[in-house]
């Protein structure tokens, strides 16, 4: 059985089935126990599952046959579904960088799914820039994979691509640099391409494998051809697209089913003579034949994820979080003696900032009886058009509650947090500016801008470090500047901000 508190266990799940295996190290690591759950066909759509209630009761059923109940499990990713993006941060703060890339991937970064779940590594820094390789996916599809495996009795750890899992475990076999790679994966229903560079993966490609193969995994001709003409494909954009020629593939190695590997390898030393081809079997790994190595490649490289110190998770953070609750709640006890300290300081700082919000309210609420006023004298003149009391009732009934809109930007702040001065258009549109006490925090906040119930869509204007001396320089360093949008109030709006009934 897989010993309690065990941390090499990696899971794949895909079309061919749910793999589980656990490794243990003596003069190198090997496999040390192989579980495989066979999945019927019509699970899986477009490199996901589509069915999750029936996956999640197999998954269940299993883990409970094989007494797997609270293991801790590494999972892969849909590589179909992850964005791989590079960029450049202009800070060369190590402090500050989770913050501005959580920023870039809010606000600039074009993604093809809402609400993404990133993590990233650090490539290297310039003058006055970092160079980053971000890894974006949807949160609600890595949400439902994680729900259902901790739902059949699992604990997910972590979660990360194959391509990182492959190259960790062959990396864990020998010398591997990964610096112009091309890393090949055959599997039955699929084979996924990973273009390296630095040792990091800069390109994916999933390419679905349509028709049967043999038993024994060999492609078909019309796969081969297939498969073939779209590497050749990407070794040109590589080349070309990626690095405008300064780099090219020189390096292939072919993982997968021992026939089809070799039908591609072969193939390969044949159309792609400049590339130095290779096939790699991960055998060493399976001391006991009783297991296969390379049929469980993925599943060994995620074993070793623990070992790895620049592994990707892509985890919701949240829930790393809440993983981390106990550890973060004994800091806490620990340093509650300092915090103590400063709640006199923030009585009276809050006292402060109340008196502010109060006038901020009286400013808000001044502005739209003006608005209502002008609005009101302009109708009085439109005579024979409009019943001015129905005009009135109209207005009054377009109002904007201030108070309302105040707390739902204060309700929201992040900890630490606190609104520095707002101002309201006529247009509906609202300008804040905010202190907060690092870059997250201003990415978190904007998240939360556009889903206010009155925001129709929601801006980051510009995040820098605040002055000396505004604030409590302890916890709040930047100050940013957001702009929002208000929706129309029901029954329509002009874009002078009146009401159409007036019209």
């Amino acid at each position: 059985m897989f010993g309690s508190g065990a941390k090499t266990i990696g899971l794949t799940l895909d079309p061919s089935g749910a793999r589980l295996v656990k490794l243990k190290k003596k003069k190198s690591w090997e496999i040390e126990r192989v579980n495989v759950l066979p999945l019927p066909p019509g699970l899986f759509e477009e490199d996901r599952i589509a069915d999750y209630t029936e996956t999640r009761s197999l998954l269940t059923d299993w883990v409970r046959a094989e007494k797997l109940q609270g293991q801790s499990v590494t999972l892969t990713f849909p590589t179909s579904h992850v964005i791989v993006r590079r960029l450049r941060i202009q800070s060369t703060s190590d402090r500050d960088l989770a913050g501005l890339v959580a920023l870039e991937v809010e606000t600039t970064l074009h993604l093809p799914f809402e609400d993404p779940v990133h993590d990233y590594i650090k490539l290297g820094t310039e003058a006055e820039s970092t160079n980053v390789l971000i890894f974006a996916a949807s949160r609600q599809l890595i949400q439902s994979y994680t729900d259902m495996v901790e739902g059949a009795g699992l604990r997910v750890s972590g979660i990360e691509l194959s391509a990182t899992a492959l190259a960790r475990a062959i990396r864990e076999l020998q010398d591997e640099k990964f610096e112009e790679t091309m890393l090949i994966n055959l599997d039955a229903s699929a084979l996924e391409i990973y273009m390296f560079h630095g040792g990091y993966p800069v390109f994916l490609k999933t390419i679905a494998l349509y028709g049967q193969s043999d038993a024994d995994g060999a492609l078909t001709e019309s796969q081969l051809s297939e498969v073939t003409a779209e590497i050749a494909r990407m070794l040109n954009f590589y080349q070309f697209s990626i690095h405008e020629g300064n780099a090219r593939i020189t390096e292939a190695l072919i993982v997968g089913s021992n026939q089809g590997r070799n039908q591609l390898h072969a193939e390969l030393q044949q159309s792609q003579p400049e590339v130095s081809v290779r096939a790699f079997s991960f055998d060493t790994y399976a001391t006991q034949h009783t297991y296969s190595a390379d049929d469980n490649r993925v599943a060994v490289g995620l074993a070793l994820w623990h070992q790895d110190k620049n592994r990707i998770n892509l985890m919701p953070r949240v829930d790393r979080d809440a993983r981390l609750y106990p550890l973060i709640l004994a800091a806490s006890l620990a340093v509650w003696v300092l915090a103590a300290a400063t709640v006199s300081y923030y009585y009276f700082d809050s006292k402060s900032d109340l008196r502010a919000g109060e006038k901020t309210i009286a400013q808000l609420n001044d502005q739209v009886a003006l608005l209502q006023s002008g609005l009101e004298a302009k109708n009085s003149q439109q005579t024979g058009q409009t019943n001015p009391l129905k005009v009135i009732e109209d207005v009054r009934g377009h109002r904007r509650d201030a108070i309302a809109v105040l707390a739902e930007l204060e309700r929201k702040l992040p900890s630490g947090g606190r609104l520095q001065s707002v101002s309201y258009s006529s247009l509906g549109q609202i300008g804040l500016t905010v202190q907060l006490p690092d870059y997250d925090s201003a990415s978190r906040y904007l998240f939360d801008l556009k889903r206010m119930s009155f925001a129709a869509s929601a801006q980051l204007q510009s995040v820098a470090q605040s002055p000396a001396g505004e604030g409590p320089a302890v916890l709040v360093s930047k100050t940013a500047i957001y702009s929002l949008d208000m929706k129309k109030p029901e029954g329509g709006e002009g874009d002078d901000g009146t009401a159409d009934a007036a019209q």
